[in-house]
């Protein structure tokens, strides 16, 4: 054969199917009576021996549980036994903790007033110490008080002489420390929000300034930061604390800091501006104009003032000035006839007087109309400040109080503008009355001259000439 190999790999499937279809057809065939019983003693031996070994199994953990449940049962009644022990115990300690309080309270007698006095005293010490700027310097201290205080009441337990030393030098040290200012390094939350570590100087236990600012302390944060606002330049801080010789005044708040932002709470000048409004804008330009209409005024009828005057001295050359300009046309119209010179010096009379009368009822108007604005101001403040109080009530004093300020701050304005408006109004009133009142005294003794002269013409041509009287006889 040409594959021998792959014969006899055929012969063996062949000879396996053989033996495979054999062991299928002896499985199938069907068992006798004695074989069938003898399986089924077999079975049952086997559950036999299975329920024996379970139920030997069960009696075992019954054995063991109730071995446990003994030993449970002795350690509880041990335990009973120690909790009694113990209860009676601490029944003993606490009538002996009693006795020994009593026999404590008994040597102490008024030491313990003086304690209770000392423990108070130290909660109020460290409630104000905690709100000082020295706080920044000295932090520690807080936590010696705070167990100070835990030492005399929570705990009730007598105080250490080491810590009623401690006690007293935090008090000392505050002491000193308010009458006196020191330079060092603290952390400072600018307006941006950056804290930055710098240093700064704190003014005995009142304020802590930096760079010639105030700064504020927060107790809460036990930090510095930035004021939005300085008071004003009468309260600034010079930089130069510790350079000179010389004493330097500084402001000081004793309330640390509550008058501070009281004073900073009030507005300065342009804010108060700022709270007139549109109504406040119109009433400051009208003064501006009153005022640079006034000083435009005296400027210009002083320098005319003058020129009258030396007029008046030199009548003879008319000038270029007002009465200058009278005399001129007084000497043009050269006439017989007074009246028409009363006439002509009349007419020159009223082209000079708008000229010298200029402004004048602009500035008694802006004089009028100023605390009229400002009331309008005012009213138009009020209603808006009721408006709110009928949205939100006025359950907060404050609010109303502030709305009814910036509505009056219109009428200040008001009054503000008008009184110097008015003041100088009067003033270049005056100086125009003057320089009219000697005009028209110059006119009229020009009118006055002229009166003269054509009366004693008439006189004269109405004189005839005197016959000669005749000779008596005999003369």
């Amino acid at each position: 054969m040409r594959h021998p190999y792959l014969a006899c790999l055929m012969l063996s499937v062949f000879l396996l199917a053989g033996v495979a279809q054999a062991q299928e057809n002896e499985r199938q065939r069907p068992l006798s009576m004695s074989q069938l019983l003898d399986q089924v003693r077999a079975a049952a031996g086997e559950d036999r021996s299975a329920q024996e070994a379970r139920i030997n199994r069960f009696v075992q953990e019954r054995d063991q549980q109730a071995g446990r449940l003994e030993a449970l049962r002795t350690a509880v009644a041990e335990a009973r036994f120690k909790s009694e022990s113990l209860e009676q115990q601490f029944e003993e300690n606490e009538q002996n903790l009693v006795k020994l309080r009593a026999s404590r309270d008994e040597a102490l007698g008024d030491m313990q007033e003086l304690f209770g006095v000392l423990a108070n005293s130290a909660g109020q010490i460290r409630a104000t110490l905690k709100d000082s700027p020295t706080h920044l310097q000295f932090p520690e201290r807080d936590d010696f008080l705070q167990g100070f205080i835990q030492s005399l009441e929570v705990d009730g337990g007598l105080p250490d002489a080491g810590d009623i030393r401690r006690f007293w030098y935090e008090l000392h040290r505050e002491l000193m420390a308010s009458g006196n200012a020191q330079i060092f390094e603290a952390s400072v939350t600018s307006l941006s929000g950056d804290t930055v570590t710098r240093p700064v100087t704190r003014l005995g236990t009142f304020n802590v300034v930096s760079g010639g600012k105030y700064l504020q302390y927060l107790p809460a944060t036990g930090n510095l930061a930035e004021l939005a606002k300085q008071p004003g330049r009468q309260y600034q801080v010079p930089e130069d604390l510790f350079d000179g010789a010389q004493p330097v005044r500084v402001a000081l708040d004793p309330t640390r800091g509550q008058l501070l932002d009281m004073l900073l709470q009030v507005p300065d000048l342009s804010e108060r501006i700022r709270q007139g409004g549109v109504v406040g804008y119109v009433i400051l330009a009208l003064g501006a104009v009153g005022l640079l209409l006034a000083l435009e005024r005296l400027l210009v009828l002083g320098v005319l003032g003058s020129r009258v005057n030396r007029q008046a001295r030199n009548p003879d050359v008319p000038g270029k000035n007002p009465l200058g300009r009278i005399l001129a046309a007084a000497r043009n119209g050269q006439t017989s006839d007074a009246e028409a010179l009363e006439v002509a010096m009349g007419e020159a009379l009223l082209k000079e007087r708008p000229a010298i009368h200029r402004g004048l009822a602009l500035m008694k108007i802006i004089a009028t109309v100023a605390p009229l604005l400002g009331l309008l101001g005012t009213v138009v403040g009020m209603i808006l400040t009721f408006q709110s109080i009928t949205l939100f009530g006025n359950g907060d004093p404050k609010m109303m109080a502030g709305g009814i300020s910036q509505a009056l701050v219109t009428t200040v304005l008001g009054l503000a503008t008008a009184i110097p408006v008015l003041f100088m109004h009067t003033l270049v009133n005056a100086r125009a009355r003057s320089i009219w009142q000697v005009l028209e005294e110059q006119a009229a003794g020009v009118i006055a001259e002229s009166f003269r002269g054509s009366s004693q013409t008439r006189v004269k041509s109405s004189r005839a000439p005197a016959s000669p009287e005749p000779e008596l006889a005999g003369s």
